[in-house]
């Protein structure tokens, strides 16, 4: 039986570069897709009517706690669900997974599910008063939920202990967004001249900082090493200043690439993935970077610590020390603490003296990719936690 479905993002482009395997599902089961989200671009539009989804724009200001806006938003969703009555709602990241899931509750919508794709800003902000709406706002959105998804065990502990999550709410682990291992399709590491990369929303708390900093100590021992960031300049209050980002490349520490729409180029060409952020759901170019087969660099904190694998039966054994530092060595990948550039540098030197591992590594995350963090599998997996 045919439904109306209804996902409520944060941007417009997240639906298409994160849930465009998962909408694609959905329609392809046959079901009537509307979309929502904030900063939807004319191309965006024109690329979500090329899916074949409805799209329907929001004034949504992402990490601003503005009650006029959000009051607006709440409305706007709201005469939204009315006129469409969808039979499944489905909303991620925190405005929609807050007020989107209320108002939709409000409109009479009877199954609503949430995906947290993270902890996000608001648990991030040393600020309590927001910590804590945010909190409340989460409580009583969760609580009209049919089923709660997490792509990290920590995040789900994080909301269990903090009692936003209640007893009896039915609440899902999934392996993040999933990656296309067709489209994202193996190449091994490039050798010469070994070359780090890192894609990421430029904000502070994705570790751009930690990542200039150890290229800075690298290159001093390896000046031939080539560092490569590519990403968005965004509107949370945590951005960084595109004026830092020009200093950085005029400095020849960095190479700034901007924003790439396809990734794929730039991720065949280095040799190693690097992403030292604070906290994720669970980072999508990390996968991207393992389904293509690179070696991953990341830091030990929740979502991020998920893609790289550990021997279960010897706990331990992967401490080494390099250069002074402790570094965590798994399988396909190392992890770092995070806010450590020392420690980050410490592992880059490790892989550019390691070449062998590079390759090992690099194959290990390719097979990982396919086994576990195939989009496929993953879609699967939702359409039975949605019930579509």
């Amino acid at each position: 039986n045919n439904m109306k479905i209804l996902v409520i993002g944060g941007i417009a482009k997240s639906l298409i570069n994160f849930r465009g395997d998962l909408l694609n599902d959905m329609l392809q089961k046959g079901h009537e897709v509307h979309t929502a989200a904030g900063e939807t671009s004319e191309e965006d539009k024109v690329s979500l009517q090329a899916l074949g989804v409805q799209h329907h724009s929001l004034n949504l200001a992402r990490a601003s706690v503005d009650i006029i806006f959000d009051l607006k938003l709440f409305i706007s969703i709201w005469k939204l669900s009315r006129e469409i009555r969808p039979d499944l709602v489905f909303c991620y990241t925190i405005k929609p997974a807050t007020i989107g899931v209320i108002s939709s509750w409000l409109a009479g919508a009877n199954r609503i599910c949430v995906m947290i794709t993270g902890l996000g800003y608001a648990f991030e902000n040393n600020n309590s008063i927001i910590r804590n709406i945010v909190a409340i706002l989460y409580k009583i959105s969760l609580s009209r939920c049919s089923v709660i998804i997490f792509q990290n065990k920590d995040d789900q502990e994080y909301f269990r202990n903090r009692h936003i999550l209640s007893k009896s709410s039915d609440a899902r682990l999934i392996n993040g967004s999933g990656v296309n291992t067709d489209y994202f399709a193996y190449s091994a590491p490039r050798q010469h001249p070994v070359s780090f990369l890192m894609i990421c929303r430029l904000l502070w708390t994705k570790g751009v900082k930690e990542f200039v900093s150890a290229a800075r100590e690298v290159r001093v021992v390896y000046p031939e090493a080539l560092f490569y960031l590519i990403g968005d300049v965004d509107s949370n209050p945590n951005s960084i200043p595109i004026k830092q980002i020009e200093i950085w490349n005029k400095e020849g520490l960095v190479r700034y690439l901007g924003y790439k729409k396809d990734v794929r180029p730039w991720i065949r060409d280095c040799s190693a993935y690097v992403l030292p952020s604070y906290s994720e759901g669970l980072p999508r170019t990390i996968l991207e970077a393992m389904s293509v087969g690179r070696p991953i660099i990341t830091t030990d904190v929740p979502g991020c610590r998920d893609t790289i694998e550990f021997d279960p039966t010897s706990p331990g054994s992967e401490i080494i020390e390099y250069k002074n530092n402790k570094i965590k060595k798994g399988s396909n990948g190392l992890l770092v603490p995070a806010r450590n550039p020392d420690a980050l540098a410490a592992a880059i030197f490790y892989l550019i003296e390691n070449p062998d591992e590079r390759n090992r590594m690099g194959l290990r995350s390719r097979e990982i990719a396919s086994s576990k963090f195939d989009v496929r599998k993953i879609n699967a997996k939702m359409r039975e936690y949605l019930g579509y």
